[in-house]
């Protein structure tokens, strides 16, 4: 499986399991997005690292580090109800998940992590102080004979 196969499983899979008109917008990579008054995520995926996992053999097996991250944007001065109750909820669709991708290939999932950020680490991802910012990262390998 390619980093660009990788991306696509995972876009489908959460889009599959996320409702825009009730749950929020979501923002995609290197798209153009207007952001909304009201909740809206952010969907990524962090590759972090990889090797070589096995010796000798005609295929070679690679493991590949990497986090979905969905960044959960809310209103400020609402609370933190709601961005905790959506970042649970995203949290649960990774939880300790495994798939096997069309190729072959293993996404293991581990146990996400939600972080809330600092006033100054919101303003540096240009969204000013308007928003309430927590990041979910759930954290993955990838498998694959090569």
């Amino acid at each position: 499986m390619s980093f660009a196969t990788e991306r696509s499983f995972l876009a489908k899979y959460f889009q599959d399991n996320w409702n825009e008109s009730t749950q929020g917008k979501i923002a995609w990579d290197n798209i153009p997005f207007n952001m909304p008054k009201d909740l809206f995520i952010v969907f990524q995926i962090v590759n972090l690292s990889g090797g070589q996992r096995s010796l000798g053999g005609e295929k070679k097996l690679e493991r590949h580090y990497s986090e979905v991250q969905v960044d959960v944007y809310v209103p400020q001065n609402l609370g933190t109800h709601v961005a905790r109750t959506t970042s649970d909820y995203i949290a649960s669709l990774f939880r300790r998940k495994a798939f096997h991708t069309s190729d072959n290939d293993l996404l293991q999932f581990q146990t996400p992590i939600i972080r809330s950020l600092a006033p100054n680490e919101t303003r540096a991802a240009n969204i000013e102080d308007i928003k309430y910012r927590l990041m979910v990262r759930c954290p993955f390998y990838r498998d694959a004979y090569i």
